[in-house]
């Protein structure tokens, strides 16, 4: 039995495993290995497609578990020429059912599934239903039916309408991102409205404009039939392709019952059949959801589902080949590091930053990476490829700047007010042993597993629960008390503090710690006496809603004046921004934020005394300047 086509016409007998015959199509995508290894040793024969212009040792059919390599026509060039020249290799081998690899290669298959069906068996959805999940702005509705949260989104059409855009800049505020409407599309992060003006008028055709969330990438991963889930499992991102997104670098399974609910919502709403990936942010303050993308094809990621045990090719196979359904599936905890990716993309960033992500890059065992040391021809042609791009990278790569200073920043000194600090990780490091809190408030049963504890805070506050809220901060807050013991006063700090106030600038203090361990720890620094104001998770959970708190308390107005906000975090760029304040970013040694923050065209400085000197440098000139004119 095939779901959902007829069996196709060849003359192969089919019910013998090792008689039956696999074309790969195609194969210079990392995803392409399990899908090889995973079918070679369900005893099927493989042959492996790659570009006519493709070199084999650059591919994944550089691999003891291929029996044959063939060619095929470039689908980017040609559609009908690459439809014609996989007919033709099906029909030369005899091949019972093509497996596709890119997204190019599921839509063209689908598309022309009619066609090839007469030949092989093609194990995708309709063409119109691909169509429709690829495109992200009918995405929203397919979210918005299935009750899925999905980031605020402006669909800007040729000609660009520039007032709409600025209402929607208005009601969401930066950091926006600007993808394409299709799959192949790069997201571009966009920090300030210059910057999205000049990027959108390079833009020829129509784009996606999007509410940036500030979070934790996780994907849903299915094999389904009509929409009921036969094979499911759950992922979540360590590591990115770039320090902003991407594909992943590291990547750990997870369970989590809310995303796997949100993924079966998806999948019975558009009754799907085949392989599906529904692509998540987990936002990092309230924990929600938001589904970013539908990928309908096999995705980057998959090499992990199939280290866990879920193998998600030979189930695909034996659904749509043989209608056999699987059956008592479950999946290990595990990570999986696509090593060789990680190290030629870091690499261009330098040395430095290389050494930075290098812990998070290497897995605790080669099994669990894409360096597979039981296939020594994938192994060396990956070890080659990698090396030379390490190297070239490393001495050709772009240079990082200690600090970033835009011209934002410049402009906003000369009218300035007040200045807001977050503590921990700004200020100070207080050295919490948040694991160890964790485990007290999972014992407590206050906490999921997958829950983060600010994730808690946020339901309790935003539930209105205050003894789950008052309970759970009495632990939190013990261990913070403790930590901020060891505070002591720093004479730098507090010095560029006190000229600052002179110059009539308002000092805020916000934190997601507890206000008592707060306070507490501005006394011993010797800075309590120096805050207008000091905003503690007791206030507020939301670090846009602490600024907006803080401005209320400086200036005892609607209308604020010119303000910054010094922090450490993505989260603390999106809060300030949507307060309506300019943020600057304390990155210490990090690599990885500036890269972040560069992108986004944010101001960052390797320490708080470095940021609060520049400011006063700059508030200092223009007293200066002013007093100047006064006189003359």
């Amino acid at each position: 039995m095939v779901i959902n086509m007829p069996l196709p016409r060849i003359t192969t007998r089919i019910d013998s495993p090792t008689e039956k015959r696999v074309l790969i199509a195609r194969c210079g995508y990392r995803k392409a290995y399990p899908v090889i290894e995973s079918l070679k040793k369900a005893g099927y024969k493989i042959f492996a497609g790659i570009d006519n212009n493709s070199r084999i040792f650059l591919t994944e059919a550089f691999s003891r578990y291929v029996n044959c390599v063939v060619r095929v026509a470039n689908p980017n060039v040609s559609e009908k020429k690459y439809i014609a020249s996989v007919i033709d290799v099906v029909k030369k081998n005899k091949i019972n059912i093509i497996i596709p690899i890119g997204f190019v290669d599921f839509m063209l298959l689908s598309k022309f599934k009619n066609v090839i069906k007469d030949y092989a068996v093609v194990p995708v959805e309709d063409y119109e239903k691909m169509k429709m999940v690829s495109n992200k702005w009918i995405l929203c509705k397919i979210a918005r039916e299935a009750g899925v949260r999905y980031p605020n989104s402006l669909l800007i059409k040729l000609p660009k309408n520039f007032k709409t855009l600025d209402e929607f800049v208005n009601e969401v505020n930066f950091p926006l991102v600007i993808k394409g409407i299709s799959d192949a599309s790069n997201p571009i992060f966009i920090g300030n409205r210059e910057s999205l003006v000049k990027t959108l008028r390079n833009f020829k055709s129509d784009v996606l404009l999007q509410e940036f969330i500030v979070g934790v990438g996780v994907g849903y991963f299915c094999l389904s039939q009509r929409g009921e889930p036969l094979v499911e499992f759950m992922h979540q991102r360590i590591l990115e392709a770039t320090p902003l997104g991407g594909a992943s670098i590291k990547a750990c399974s997870n369970f989590d019952e809310e995303l796997l609910e949100l993924g079966r919502k998806i999948v019975k709403n558009i009754k799907w059949s085949g392989v599906i990936m529904a692509e998540f942010k987990k936002d990092l303050e309230t924990g929600e959801y938001y589904l970013l993308e539908i990928n309908p094809k096999f995705w980057g990621s998959l090499e992990l589902a199939y280290r866990a045990g879920v193998d998600f090719p030979r189930y695909l196979v034996e659904l749509f080949l043989e209608g056999k359904r699987p059956k008592n599936l479950s999946y290990k905890y595990t990570c999986f590091s696509w090593v060789s990716d990680g190290l030629s993309t870091y690499s261009k960033y330098g040395f430095r930053t290389l050494r930075e992500v290098l812990p998070h890059i290497l897995s605790r065992s080669p099994l669990m990476s894409d360096l597979h040391v039981f296939d020594p021809l994938n192994t060396w042609s990956k070890v080659a490829v990698t090396s030379f791009s390490m190297l070239r990278g490393i001495f050709y790569g772009g240079r990082i700047t200690e600090n970033y200073i835009t011209g934002e920043i410049k402009e906003v000194l000369t009218q300035l007010k007040g200045i807001i600090l977050d503590f921990d990780g700004t200020i100070v490091r207080l050295n919490i042993p948040w694991n160890r809190v964790k485990s007290e408030l999972l014992r407590s049963g206050i906490i999921k597993v997958f829950e983060s504890i600010q994730e808690a805070f946020y339901k309790y506050r935003s539930a209105g629960d205050v003894k789950k809220f008052n309970k759970m901060n009495e632990i939190v807050h013990k261990y913070e008390l403790k930590a901020v013991q060891n505070l002591t006063s720093n004479s730098g700090f507090i010095d560029i503090i006190r000229r600052l106030k002179e110059k009539a600038l308002k000092i805020s203090i916000v934190s997601k710690q507890s206000k008592n361990a707060l306070v507490e720890g501005l006394k011993r620094m010797g800075l309590l006496e120096l805050v207008d104001v000091v905003i503690g998770r007791e206030d507020f959970v939301l670090r846009n809603e602490q600024i907006r708190e803080a401005l209320r308390r400086m200036f005892s107005s609607s209308c604020f004046p010119r303000c910054v906000m010094l922090g450490d975090t993505l989260a603390d760029v999106k809060g300030a921004l949507k307060a309506g304040v300019i943020p600057v970013m304390v990155v210490g040694n990090s690599n990885i934020k500036r890269i972040q923050l560069k992108e986004l065209n944010i101001s960052y400085f390797g320490s708080v005394v470095q940021a609060l000197n520049f400011i006063y440098r700059g508030v200092y000139d223009r007293r200066e300047n002013m007093y100047k004119a006064q006189c003359t």
